[in-house]
């Protein structure tokens, strides 16, 4: 082992070459060699005659778990006061400007060859970059699972929606084939009663589906400062009395690429939330503005391009910060039981990341909340608008073939259309149908299901139209993804028989598919 007078070869020609910080005390603790590393870590240059505490009192230790290091306990002193090896130790640097660094210390005894203890040499490595890249990666793997849980769970809210679909299609349909025949006041409410369930029921699908980011959105150029204006008398008898509303609408808002319906549904829950952060009342603002030019990363969850902003601001009670991570969940809600869902915002954010927007929210407890909602600019101008007396065409007579293995459905819309006036062939599987098709030259029109048991209702529809050319074909479906992947017309369930009959008179008189 090298001796007290060997310190000053050890100091220039070893330590200075070495890759980590490195200094050496005496036994006393008094600092008698350094390398430059040391001192770029510690941002200091010990004077002569400092001693360990003093050259590293001027910075705050800490353990690894955040506790207070008082330096009797710090590593150099320990190796000086037991002359045992200190190895691979965390200790937190606090310089006196707050900066943090986590280092890697290890520290050897030096002893004479009598065995006495001359002193210790300490070789500590800044840990900062590692520990910030284990961070990263910690987080990232966080993001991944729960990117991947949102996405099981979409996969399963996806699946169930379309089957309960299915069941409030056959359900309300049957309701409304029902009505007419009844004569009995009393019979009549409790049908409406079970019509206003199915309808909810409908809705909550809605908001999962939303959640999930399969809803089936129609997508096109919509004027998000008309709707909003036309908006502001349901809201304010929504909002009661002692709630004011404010909508102030920048000139010359963009086109944006939306769905209106649930533009409207999206805006409608936005501002009962506002409402409900104000038990006393008060004001709710909702502010439209163009956005131009996001770049990469200025707003989270953003490409870059031109957006539309429409915020929605109260001065309620705001939001905490441990609420502000779960407000995305599904049925996390902070109202009392049987005042709210909780699959409204979580239904706002499923639908802007489908039309590839975002949901920005501020909030401060007792300042009160403003969401956002960041919506991408159309690329097309907004459709002209309709003649006011224009009106679809009249009913007329037709052949239709309905493809659909729920058999709830299949009776209702047989029923439907045929009460409608037309012909009506109904078959549960795929090769009854193409059967049909190859049969009866007669046939105006075929309406199927998405979700059959051998294929798909859009390949079904186009190897039909395929091999009868003219033939017109709409799907029926519960399955969100479906207007994702074919060009025919899709009807949602569940729907009204007002509905099916103007759809069915369209699909009859459009351009052949």
């Amino acid at each position: 082992m090298p001796s007290a007078g060997q310190y000053d070869w050890f100091s220039s020609d070893l330590i200075e070459i070495l890759p980590a910080a490195v200094y050496v005390c005496d036994a006393d603790g008094v600092v008698v060699a350094y390398n430059q590393r040391a001192t770029e870590l510690w941002g200091r240059t010990p004077e002569p005659g400092d001693t360990d505490e003093k050259y590293c009192g001027s910075h705050k230790l800490f353990r690894p778990n955040g506790t207070y290091l008082p330096h009797p306990e710090c590593p150099m002193e320990w190796v000086l006061r037991t002359g045992e090896m200190a190895r691979d130790q965390e200790v937190i640097i606090e310089r006196p400007d707050g900066f943090r660094v986590t280092v890697l210390v290890n520290i050897a005894p030096l002893f004479d060859r009598g065995g006495a203890l001359r002193g210790a040499v300490n070789c500590f490595q800044d840990l900062s970059a590692q520990k910030r890249a284990e961070a990263e990666r910690t987080q990232l793997r966080e993001q991944l699972l729960q990117a991947q849980k949102v996405e099981a769970l979409g996969r399963l809210t996806g699946g169930l929606a379309h089957d309960f679909n299915n069941l409030l299609a056959a359900i309300s349909g049957n309701l409304e084939l029902l009505e007419p025949k009844l004569n009995d006041p009393a019979a009549s409410q409790i049908l409406a009663r079970a019509t206003e369930a199915a309808t909810q029921g409908a809705r909550l699908v809605e908001q999962i589906l939303a959640f999930s980011r399969r809803q089936t959105l129609d997508p096109h150029p919509i004027d998000v400062g008309e709707i909003i204006l036309k908006m502001k008398d349901t809201l304010g008898r929504t909002l009661g009395g002692d709630v004011r509303i404010e909508i102030r609408c920048e000139p010359g808002l963009w086109p944006v690429s939306s769905d209106e319906t649930q533009f409207e549904l999206a805006i409608l829950n936005l501002v009962v939330n506002a409402r409900d952060a104000m038990p006393y009342g008060g004001p709710i603002t909702v502010v439209s503005a163009n956005v131009p030019g996001v770049r990469s990363g200025e707003v989270a969850g953003l490409r870059p391009g031109d957006y539309v902003r429409v915020s929605v601001t109260d001065r309620g009670h705001g939001m905490s910060a441990d609420v502000l991570q779960r407000v995305f969940e599904p049925y996390f809600t902070t109202k009392e039981r049987g005042k709210g869902t909780g699959m409204g915002l979580s239904m706002v954010h499923g639908m802007m990341a489908q039309l590839g927007g975002t949901v920005i929210i501020n909030s401060r407890v007792g300042h009160g909340t403003s969401v956002s909602i960041f919506l991408p600019r159309a690329e097309a101008n907004l459709p002209e608008r309709q003649d006011a007396d224009a009106s679809p065409p009249s009913q007329g007579a037709g052949r239709i073939l309905i493809v659909e293995d729920e058999p709830g459905v299949l009776d209702f819309l047989g029923d439907a259309l045929s009460n409608l006036g037309y012909a009506v062939f109904a078959v549960k599987d795929t090769d009854s149908a193409v059967s049909i098709v190859e049969e009866d030259e007669q046939l105006d029109a075929v309406i199927c299901d998405y979700k059959l048991p051998k294929m798909t209702g859009a390949q079904l529809l186009a190897r039909m139209c395929q091999t009868r050319p003219g033939l017109k074909g709409m799907l029926v479906t519960g399955n969100p993804d479906a207007i994702e992947q074919t060009n025919f017309p899709v009807l949602k369930k569940p729907f009204s028989l007002a509905t099916l009959a103007e759809r069915v008179l369209l699909l009859l008189h459009s351009k052949v598919q």
